[in-house]
């Protein structure tokens, strides 16, 4: 028969080990996936384009102060532009944390990605025309927001803009066209302290 070692609150003590409690290990409470709006052929945006638009909002019911993460994951893109155009694709997010959430202003950047077709000067001058086909792998950003109180709730709000910055032409065959799929977001919370 072994001894029983009792180590902290937050350890698990058997005949067999001694580790983490389950409930300190860092756990999915919540996950959300959106789908793109807009897909498709892009004319001429004076104003950026939202493609996708998704809150994730969590409650922390337990008694314990949580540290949430927020796991930003964004599919595989395509994008297709002309010259002189250029394409610009922005990721941006906001977050609150407290007793009541209002939907969060999104105000910090996951960054910007312009995709621009030119004309190489050297060129024959018969080449007036080109299009940039670009596949972009997806990609993971981790967000740590902070500490949920018990009671207090916690909303993060993912945003995926397009828009068409600088001089804009309608070419003879046009083939601009965004693909931008989908984006998840995944919750995780681990005990503070």
């Amino acid at each position: 028969m072994s001894t029983r070692v009792c180590v902290d609150e937050h350890f698990l003590s058997t005949n067999a080990m001694t580790g983490f409690a389950l409930g300190t290990l860092p756990r999915l409470v919540v996950e959300q996936r959106a789908k793109s709006a807009h897909d498709g052929d892009v004319k001429q945006l004076s104003d950026p384009v939202v493609f996708i638009d998704m809150t994730l909002r969590w409650r922390n019911t337990t008694d314990l102060v949580q540290r949430a993460m927020v796991e930003v994951m964004m599919a595989p893109r395509q994008v297709v532009v002309s010259n002189p155009n250029a394409i610009a694709i922005t990721d941006a997010y906001g977050c609150r944390i407290g007793t009541s959430t209002d939907l969060p202003e999104v105000d910090v950047s996951l960054g910007e990605t312009k995709i621009r077709a030119r004309r190489n000067d050297f060129r024959a001058p018969s080449m007036a025309f080109q299009t940039t086909f670009d596949d972009t792998g997806g990609g993971v950003v981790h967000v740590c927001p902070g500490v949920v109180k018990p009671g207090e709730e916690i909303a993060f709000r993912y945003l995926a803009t397009v828009s068409t910055p600088g001089n804009w032409r309608q070419p003879d065959t046009p083939r601009m066209s965004v693909k931008l799929n989908y984006a998840m977001l995944s919750l995780f919370t681990a005990l503070e302290g």
